[in-house]
């Protein structure tokens, strides 16, 4: 992230989307710019609803008013929801094949066809969606109508007889009865564990998350990541029981009884690893009559040193390394060789060995330098930042050329990349995730800004090929200026808007938390564990956050560097 950086203005074209309950599975084309939902930290143990049933004598609009309220308590199967339904119906009704999430002081009732029709509409608002396979969407629409039918028993009471699938929820109550819940697959290297978060009712079972796991990625990840179960395995009807302290016993169907050596290693670590939130370490697994054993197999961590990496002078010391405490510089000597090359960047990414340098140059040139020495990569005009990968590619692209988007080997050739940013006009920012899987965006399209997430697709090797179909994951109502990886599962955005600089903190696959920041901030890079994420100014001063601020905490700083990692015991 530079100090100068260059500030590209979108228009975002606010259009109204059509009224249907589902979002897109990839990139809305069209629809608003959506707040979506705060991310506010889960508890550990679940905050609980008590809505109550319907009363007596009540009318229409307030049986369908209290069964949406009503969603909020998922306990037993919703039953206090199924009390608002018809008899035929409560049995039908799937409350968990879809959730639309709004905004609740947009929901209106409506029983004008209720005379003839027995229908009363509820006109809502979304900011998001979750579907049956708890797969959270940014919703495009800006106003959605849910028609309710309803039958008077003979008691007279009201019931509802029809009635969209699934549940509505407010944006406010959604993260205490809904969950996120990660599931882990492979980069197509098996090096690194890829999260696909999920979203489901709170009290969900380690049974059903194994369950979705064998079922497949999501379209975040899908086409970027491998799981290393043998095709068609299910889990069996033993599911998965959890010991009395953190192991768990965990049976599959017969598929997976061939499994063997690295194959089971890969899948115990797997499965464990998506099961880790419900306090699990270790898994057992059994297959066919049988015991799946195997030795333990440790992804590849892809956290990187905790310290910024930055190129400048402090007042305390000058130089390129990671900042210490104090504002001295701990130098990483081994590229004095390239120190004038370093010292003219405007953009510095650090390969997790340590040994290779993907620099931006102030005349726009995209070079690899090494301890050895190096070479320019790319010299074509208006390139953005680049990025590089944790398997090693640097990856290149001009803003107004998208479908131009190329890698490159390690001896200096260039990978021509299909599909690259489909649907985008222009690329304002990149980065590729931590474990090489994923790449994050923000692109300019018809409908105006937005910030994806991108499958990258690559060889056995780890080569990269194509780019997956982008999922926009947040709308921005202003010009998207940097984006970075905060950690595996989610990403920092630096945008304007008419307000200002705003912050996004987005998770990938979930809501997002918007914060304000200097006017003149430029760049964002991930932080530490004390501090989610760095932010530079164009005035050269970097930011970290401290509770509900940000605070200087150096100055003088030309490059917030990017890391890929550390280097590996």
């Amino acid at each position: 992230m530079t100090k100068p950086g260059r500030l590209i203005r979108a228009v975002a074209v606010l259009a109204a989307g059509a009224a249907v309950l589902a979002a897109c599975a990839g990139l809305p084309t069209s629809g608003p710019v959506n707040p979506g939902v705060p991310a506010d930290e889960v508890a550990d143990a679940p905050f609980l609803y008590y809505p109550g049933g319907p009363a007596v004598g009540a009318t229409p609009e307030q049986i369908v008013s209290g069964f949406v309220e009503a969603a909020t308590s998922p306990a037993e199967g919703w039953t206090t929801a199924r009390e608002f339904l018809t008899s035929a119906f409560a049995a039908d009704w799937e409350p968990d094949a879809h959730v639309t999430i709004d905004v609740p002081s947009a929901r209106a009732y409506d029983a004008a066809r209720l005379e003839d029709e027995g229908i009363v509409e509820v006109s809502v608002e979304p900011v998001a969606t979750v579907d049956e396979r708890g797969v959270y969407r940014v919703s495009d629409t800006t106003q959605t109508q849910l028609a309710f039918e309803l039958e008077q028993r003979e008691d007279g009471e009201w019931r509802i007889s029809r009635a969209p699938a699934g549940i509505v929820l407010d944006r406010d109550v959604f993260p205490d009865v809904y969950h996120d819940y990660t599931l882990q697959y492979y980069d197509p290297t098996w090096s690194y564990l890829v999260p696909d978060v999920r979203w489901y009712p709170a009290e969900t079972s380690e049974s059903r998350i194994a369950a979705e796991l064998l079922r497949g990625p999501s379209p975040y990840v899908a086409g970027g990541v491998k799981t290393a179960f043998p095709r068609g395995t299910q889990l069996a009807a033993a599911g998965v029981v959890v010991d009395g302290s953190t192991g768990a016993d965990i049976t599959l169907t017969q598929d997976a009884a061939s499994a063997e050596g690295a194959q089971t290693s890969r899948m115990r670590a797997q499965i464990a690893a998506s099961l880790a939130s419900f306090g699990v370490l270790s898994v057992r697994l059994h297959a066919g009559g049988g015991d799946l054993t195997a030795e333990a197999h440790v992804p590849t961590s892809t956290r990187p040193d905790s310290r910024a990496l930055v190129l400048g002078d402090t007042g305390y010391d000058e130089g390129f390394g990671f900042l210490d405490a104090g504002g001295s510089i701990d130098d990483l000597s081994s590229f004095g060789n390239v120190a004038d090359e370093i010292g003219d960047a405007t953009s510095i990414s650090l390969s997790s060995d340590r040994t290779a340098l993907i620099l931006q140059g102030e005349d726009g040139v995209v070079s690899r330098r090494t301890t050895d020495g190096g070479a320019p990569l790319d010299q074509r005009d208006n390139l953005i930042e680049p990025t590089l990968d944790p398997q090693g590619f640097p990856w290149s692209v001009p803003e107004d050329a998208p479908g131009e988007l190329v890698a490159y080997t390690q001896d200096y050739q260039p990978l021509p990349i299909d599909n690259a940013f489909d649907g985008a006009q222009r690329v304002l920012a990149m980065q590729v995730s931590p474990d090489g899987a994923r790449m994050a965006a923000l692109i300019s399209t018809e409908s105006g800004t937005w910030a994806v997430a991108i499958p990258v697709i690559r060889d056995t090797d780890g080569t990269p090929t194509a780019l997956g179909e982008p999922v926009g994951v947040t709308a921005l109502d202003g010009a998207g200026i940097d984006v970075a990886w905060l950690d595996d599962s989610s990403i920092g955005i630096v945008a304007r808007d008419s307000a200002g600089i705003e912050v996004v903190q987005q998770q990938i696959g979930g809501p997002a938390t918007r914060m304000s920041a200097e006017s003149d901030t430029t760049g964002i890079s991930a932080g530490s564990q004390q501090t989610v994420a760095r932010l530079l100014s164009d005035g050269g001063t970097m930011y970290v956050r401290r509770g509900s601020t940000w605070q200087a905490a150096a100055t003088g700083i030309d490059v917030l560097g990017t890391q890929l990692g550390s280097p590996r015991d």
